[in-house]
């Protein structure tokens, strides 16, 4: 009879561990499922990005369209991570896996936010209820602060991009409106206290950088402007490179 039971007991045993394995590979593979969907949004919110950068004033709004048509796009693909997640503990288990997605996202976001709106800044609350009408039946990973402002912070650089073209264009209001809007940004930026991002500290330091460029290439279109009065001025490439207005300090 004790044979018979340590049988069944250790066969008892042997089932609960297939079963964790069971469990725990099932959970391995939507884990890994969830990196590579968030791969794919970083790739497509990069290519959003780029679209945007081509954009010319006279294809502006097809521009726009077209990558507010990728945008919704990428919002879907949050809801395939949603079905990924069977549990609530799920969604936080998951959440470091999809976090470099939402972070690219909400960059594509924002900048087609900015030049929709000529200079605005998209708000978390924004961003959350336009994915949230996109899957309107599927519980979404959790969209953290943290996220949100790391992908505000990498706004800078395509605000800076964006401007850049814009001057070698001559687009004095454009580069005027970027600036008031990057000083205004760094302003609030620099003033959070944000011990818990890790990458907070470079995010800040670039984000001053590209203000720093935007302010020096508004200046030298003034300077220019200041030179040749009754012309409509631009600047070139050599001038953006040339670094002797740089040595100065943002806000």
């Amino acid at each position: 009879m004790s044979n018979c039971h340590s049988a069944l007991g250790a066969q008892n045993l042997q089932n609960t561990f297939e079963q964790y394995a069971k469990q725990l590979d099932d959970f391995n593979t939507r884990h890994e499922s969830v990196r590579n969907l968030s791969r794919e949004i970083t790739k497509e919110s990069k290519h959003s990005i780029f679209l945007m950068h081509r954009a010319k004033p006279s294809d502006m709004k097809t521009i726009l369209d077209h990558a507010q048509n990728c945008l919704e796009k990428i919002r879907a693909k949050f809801g395939r991570v949603g079905e990924m997640m069977h549990t609530e503990s799920e969604r936080y288990r998951f959440q470091k896996a999809v976090s470099p997605g939402y972070q690219e996202y909400v960059e594509a976001e924002s900048f087609h936010y900015f030049l929709s709106t000529n200079g605005g800044l998209i708000s978390k609350k924004l961003i959350w209820e336009r994915l949230c009408r996109s899957c309107p039946d599927i519980c979404l990973p959790p969209f953290s602060t943290s996220d949100y402002l790391l992908g505000i912070a990498d706004l800078s650089g395509e605000v800076m991009r964006k401007t850049v073209d814009w001057a070698l264009n001559g687009d004095m209001q454009a580069v005027t409106n970027s600036c008031i809007f990057l000083q205004k940004l760094l302003c609030g930026i620099v003033s959070l206290s944000a011990e818990v991002i890790k990458e907070w500290p470079n995010k800040v330091t670039c984000f001053r950088e590209s203000t720093i460029k935007v302010e020096t290439t508004l200046l030298k279109l003034h300077l220019k402007r200041a030179d040749f009065p009754n012309l409509d001025v631009t600047i070139s490439s050599e001038d953006l490179c040339d670094d002797r207005c740089n040595k100065r300090e943002a806000i």
